[in-house]
């Protein structure tokens, strides 16, 4: 995104694949963080770092529903990279400044793989490594580019995949939901992937 622009995706970087739990729980036990709120605040921050963590424990540090064991929402979504995601950037800057900002403009434009589900805060952990294990599976066939066919109507601006690249999307997708279901466990939401005529809408 762009400087001073609301940081919307939680990325999965080469750092999080070497950082536990652990190492990043034990600060914030220090600091005399209970253990569920502090996994709370780190599936929040998407696991970033302990003091990030801490900063959002402090911000809702009046927060009623801080110590409630309620599940947190995720989404999987491909989001564009290099050159498109310049030009996407692009494009957003100059609608907004010469449509101003509207409802279109409150997600980047991205593919969603699968609905939103929840999971229980101990148990996020899992979904990075399903995450990673889907991806090294895939990784030999997974398109360096994805082609995109404009598509544009009254209701609709936006971006199709083609075909061949949506079924390696697709099973990467479907990758990920069985290995999330088998290290995560039971879902509170059934997590569903969405259909294989995969879009990115701008509007």
């Amino acid at each position: 995104m762009a400087a001073g622009e609301t940081q919307i995706y939680a990325k999965v970087s080469n750092k999080l694949k070497g950082r536990s739990t652990t190492s990043l729980l034990d600060p914030l036990l220090s600091m005399g963080f209970p253990a569920h709120t502090a996994l709370k605040a780190l599936a929040a921050t998407g696991r970033k770092t302990a003091a990030e963590a801490s900063d959002w424990l402090h911000c809702h540090c009046n927060d009623p529903s801080l110590d409630d064991p309620i599940p947190q929402e995720y989404a999987l979504f491909l989001c564009p990279t290099g050159p498109l995601l310049d030009k996407l950037q692009e494009f957003w800057r100059e609608s907004r400044r010469q449509c101003a900002k509207n409802r279109a403009h409150e997600v980047f434009p991205h593919i969603t793989l699968c609905d939103f589900f929840t999971c229980e805060d101990q148990k996020v952990e899992c979904l990075y490594e399903a995450l990673k294990r889907a991806g090294d599976r895939t990784l030999g066939a997974f398109p360096s580019a994805v082609p995109l066919v404009l598509h544009s109507s009254v209701s609709y601006l936006g971006f199709f995949v083609n075909d061949s690249p949506a079924d390696i999307i697709q099973e990467f997708a479907v990758m990920f939901a069985t290995e999330a279901s088998i290290l995560a466990g039971h879902f509170h939401t059934h997590l569903a992937l969405t259909a294989s005529n995969y879009d990115m809408a701008l509007t």
